[in-house]
């Protein structure tokens, strides 16, 4: 298999996991879809409108300042570094 599709293979079993953890978490809780769905579609808009620009700001500030580095750095590169940095400083432990 080619690099590309390894890479593919691991964001599809970290996206796979997290969702386990959630549900699994959502489970022992006693979170019930229905309590979700209770918020009004405008709040989960507003949810998701806000990550989409906190994530695309974060890419955009390293693309910036690879940039004044004189690197070459494409903004999906550089929101994909991020997210990957936030990913691997959430499952290390803090010294």
């Amino acid at each position: 298999m080619k690099s590309r599709g390894w890479a593919w293979f691991w964001r599809g079993l970290s996206l796979a996991a997290g969702l386990g953890a959630t549900g699994f978490i959502a489970v022992r809780t006693g979170v019930t879809v229905g309590a979700v769905l209770a918020l009004p579609p405008s709040a989960h808009l507003l949810a998701f409108a806000t990550m989409c620009a906190e994530v695309s700001g974060r890419g955009l500030r390293i693309r910036v300042l690879a940039a004044q580095l004189r690197l070459p750095m494409r903004l999906s590169t550089a929101t994909f570094a991020q997210l990957a940095a936030d990913a691997a400083g959430a499952v290390t432990p803090s010294k």
